[in-house]
């Protein structure tokens, strides 16, 4: 394949995965696939963080068509400043684990 060019997938397998509690299943599935495999540490709050985080964003989205109501505005406001601090600190703790990851391609780790 040296010298051609060939377009490669990338998957990355959280905890949320099936295969997230077995490198070697995710090895196997490599071995016949164009993709290179990401597979994350276990992070158990990042799942519910990420979660808290989308659903606060619908909140907020949604509370902020409405009609101009003071106090409620201030909520939101406050609620929609909390989740891009969350927003910060998920990208960051995300980096960390795709850094930290196991990858791999056709059947080798590589960490």
């Amino acid at each position: 394949m040296r010298g051609r060019s060939h377009e490669l997938a990338i998957d990355f397998i959280t905890p949320l995965g099936d295969d997230s509690d077995s490198p070697d299943a995710v090895r196997m599935k490599s071995v016949s696939s164009d993709e290179l495999s990401v597979l994350l540490s276990r992070d158990v709050r990042i799942v519910q963080d990420l979660r808290l985080w989308k659903q606060t964003d619908k909140f907020v989205k949604q509370a902020r068509t409405g009609s101009e109501q003071p106090g409620r505005d201030r909520i939101v406001a406050e609620k929609g400043q909390q989740n891009g601090r969350r927003h910060k600190d998920l990208e960051l703790r995300l980096r960390k684990l795709v850094g930290e990851a196991r990858l791999f391609v056709r059947g080798p780790s590589w960490s």
